[in-house]
């Protein structure tokens, strides 16, 4: 499903700005400017909506990074300084008014993957009066990123106080001047705070850089609660490529239970980089995310990760298997039904449509609310009947099922049937939004969803229309819940999606 959260970040970044260079709505700055003596004397001031009834901008705010999504128009006016209504203006007060705890979270509002300062560093760069806020806050300075402070990151590590950390080198830090070429320098400076570091997501450019920080972090990092390793992906270079010895490395830095971690680890993605399966590696994951396994050397093996999911059965909650490859050790061997009784959000793109369909039919998952799918038109039959068998052909499995809870449904490939679309939001009563993207959806497909028993179940649909589409038939789609389901037209790219 599309993201918003980013967006949501950029227009924050937009919002303080404006504040401090005093410029109009449309003015776009094109850089940090130093503020002047007027700026410290002169209050900024900004409309700001108040509720009038029930709660309060806190608390209005403080659903806004779990779910920008379905965020109040209330808390979307604060974040972009303008009434809830055309017509109706709020009260105007300065923003130095807000109360600290509110203007705290909004600096703590931060995106994923933003590249330039993020906003409390923004902020610390305004005025006076913001920075003496910003410097006396240690939790605005637990993100640490590489890529944003570069240089100044002890004192970043200082200011942080007694707070968890959550340490960041993206992709843009692993290509700085000052690394990779010392690894172990950097380590150095994070290792007096260790014991506080909740999570490290690091960006590795080559094997041996993995083979140090693993030696490195192995066993000292106590709270450690979500790890994230990547090597750059390029199928060219051969980067993803490694040997089989690295994984037993991973598991004793990480993964067994008496090695600083093991108890804690909660969330681990891991990208071109072999999984450790091993016994006891692993058994307490909420979040399971593996990509770019694909080559002889990290393809998974099947029996292997059956045998993960069962030992995290109790808590995983979300996995995704992105740009992977499955081999069978025995292929004669027949698998049980893995029941995942917490697993709330799936996200398969493998390599072979039939691994998807065999995960799906040895899955249970009676939580599943989220369930998003990618892969090639020619093979979406095959996917489909794994999901929904015929009931002329195959009688009532487990897992079908228990997809009865999905709420949310992405399918990214493929021009659909109509009878099929029918038949998938039939086995799914609790449907609420429903993305087709990468297809060709058609009238029929159209004539479909503007059934009054499907459409009334539909609050969001977005939808890869062909470029002849029928615009009345997608009218006609719109007026089926009586103007209570919003259709995004997704365009092509550049293009803003159509709200009907």
């Amino acid at each position: 499903m599309p993201h918003l959260v980013s967006s949501q970040t950029k227009r924050f970044k937009k919002w303080l700005l404006r504040f401090k260079t005093g410029k109009s709505v449309g003015y776009h700055s094109t850089g940090v400017e130093a503020p002047t003596v007027k700026d410290h004397s002169q209050p900024l001031r900004v409309p700001v909506v108040v509720r009038p009834t029930g709660g309060t901008l806190v608390g209005a705010l403080a659903g806004a990074k779990e779910d920008a999504v379905n965020a109040p128009s209330t808390t979307r006016a604060v974040v972009s300084g303008v009434s809830v209504s055309g017509d109706a203006r709020g009260p105007g007060i300065s923003i130095n008014d807000l109360p600290r705890e509110l203007f705290i979270r909004i600096l703590s509002y931060d995106g994923e993957a933003d590249e330039g300062p993020n906003l409390p560093l923004l902020a610390s760069w305004t005025c006076s009066r913001w920075r003496e806020v910003v410097l006396n806050t240690p939790t605005l300075w637990s993100t640490v990123c590489l890529g944003v402070y570069g240089a100044g990151l002890p004192e970043v590590l200082l200011r942080s106080g007694g707070c968890g950390i959550d340490f960041i080198l993206d992709p843009a830090s692993a290509e700085s001047i000052a690394f990779p070429r010392d690894l172990s320098g950097l380590l150095a400076i994070l290792e007096p705070y260790y014991c506080r570091i909740r999570s490290l997501n690091l960006v590795l450019p080559d094997q041996d850089c993995v083979e140090t920080a693993l030696t490195q972090l192995c066993g000292v990092v106590p709270n450690l609660q979500s790890l994230e390793l990547s090597l750059p992906y390029d199928t060219c270079s051969g980067m993803q490529i490694f040997a089989p010895a690295l994984a037993p490395d991973i598991a004793n830095s990480f993964g067994v239970i008496g090695c600083g971690s093991g108890e804690k680890l909660q969330v681990l993605k891991l990208q071109a980089v072999n999984f450790p399966w091993f016994d006891g590696a692993f058994s307490h994951l909420r979040t399971l995310r593996l990509a770019s396994m694909c080559t002889e050397e990290t393809m998974i093996v099947w029996e292997q990760l059956a045998e993960t999911l069962m030992r995290n059965n109790s808590t995983l909650e979300e996995l995704s298997l992105d740009q992977c490859d499955f081999c069978l050790e025995d292929e004669s061997l027949s698998f049980p039904i893995i029941t995942l009784p917490r697993l709330k959000y799936l996200h398969l793109r493998l390599v072979d449509p039939g691994l998807i369909a065999m995960l799906l039919s040895h899955t249970s998952m009676p939580a599943l609310e989220t369930l998003e799918l990618e892969f090639d038109p020619d093979d979406q039959c095959e996917v489909f009947r794994a999901l929904f068998p015929s009931t002329s052909t195959c009688p009532e499995k487990e897992p079908v099922k228990s997809l009865g809870r999905v709420r949310s449904l992405a399918i990214q490939g493929g021009a659909y049937q109509a009878d099929l679309l029918c038949e998938i939001i039939g086995r799914m009563p609790d449907l609420e939004r429903l993305m087709l993207g990468g297809c060709i959806v058609t009238a029929a497909i159209i004539r479909t969803l503007s059934l009054p028993r499907v459409a009334r179940k539909l609050t969001d649909m977005w939808l890869e229309l062909c470029e002849n589409y029928c615009a009345f038939d997608l009218q006609r789609l719109a007026r089926a819940r009586c103007g209570g389901v919003r259709v995004h037209e997704i365009g092509s790219a550049g293009q803003a999606p159509i709200v009907m």
